[in-house]
């Protein structure tokens, strides 16, 4: 397909899947396990690296009030065991939107330091 007609890179082809992108991607064309390697790094790689650990804590906290959950026989126990892994997997839910939120941060800087450069693909 040619990449100046607009249908090229959003039209399905007969089979209804969408061809493969061409050889010579761009740098908006990344994929999002690229984009995930690319927010250890940099001057806050750091910070979602913890953010990282903390959410693999928390998951093994909210598995443990789980099973506790689970294995306990008084009522109390029982709820207040949910009430742990609850909370835990909503620290989880918090630390993986704001790792979104990173990953996108860093996509928006890029593309307009990209813009203010002038090195955009749809810059003439």
């Amino acid at each position: 397909m040619d990449r100046s007609s607009p249908q090229s890179s959003t039209a399905p082809d007969r089979e209804g899947v969408n061809p493969p992108p061409p050889a010579g991607l761009t740098e908006d064309d990344r994929g999002l396990l690229e984009m995930f390697a690319d927010s250890l790094r940099g001057p806050r790689g750091w910070l979602v690296k913890a953010a990282l650990i903390k959410g693999g804590l928390f998951f093994a906290f909210g598995v443990y009030c789980a099973a506790q959950a689970i294995l306990a026989t008084d009522v109390r126990s029982v709820v207040l065991w949910s009430l742990g892994a609850v909370w835990s997997m909503a620290v989880i839910v918090t630390v993986k939107l704001w790792w979104w939120m990173e990953v996108n941060r860093r996509s928006i800087l890029r593309s307009l330091g990209r813009e203010s450069t002038g090195t955009t693909r749809w810059s003439s």
